[in-house]
Formats: C-alpha cells, sequence, structure tokens
C-alpha cells in the first residue's frame, strides 16, 4: 500500500501490519532510490509466487495525481 501522509500513516498502519502488507508512506514525490526499493521488495515477493498488487491512497487534487503517476513511471521495467 503506497500512502501520501506520513501523519495518517499511524491510522493505516495497524491495519496493513495485520496482514503482513507493507505500508510505502511517500511522502509526496517518490525518490529514485525508494521506488527501486520498492520494486526490488516486489520483484523478491513475485520470485518467492506471493501475487502482488499496489494500493495507492493519495490525496484527489492534481498534486497527488501527479505522484501517483511518477510512481507508476519509475516502477515500469
Amino acid at each position: 500500500v503506497w500512502f501520501e501522509k506520513d501523519t495518517l500513516a499511524d491510522v493505516i498502519y495497524p491495519v496493513t501490519a495485520r496482514w503482513q502488507v507493507p505500508l510505502m508512506v511517500s511522502r509526496g514525490q517518490t525518490s529514485d532510490t525508494y521506488a527501486y526499493a520498492a520494486a526490488q521488495e516486489t520483484k523478491a515477493a513475485h520470485e518467492a509466487g506471493i501475487e502482488t498488487y499496489i494500493f495507492t491512497l493519495y490525496d484527489s487534487d492534481s498534486y497527488g495525481r501527479d505522484a501517483a503517476a511518477k510512481i507508476e513511471e519509475k516502477n515500469e521495467p
């Protein structure tokens, strides 16, 4: 689960942790290093036979839409 707001991560984390789902708090714009680390985790899960889905929770304003689009762009093969 990719999430924009660091201030609300404490609300979301107990739910994702319960199901052993990583919570990736991007705090807005995602760095290349951060996106690479997430891609490596996804690759490792795939190699272990774990099906992976990415859910993004961002504001619906232009900044949130741009941030979500950048994540997708950085994680394309």
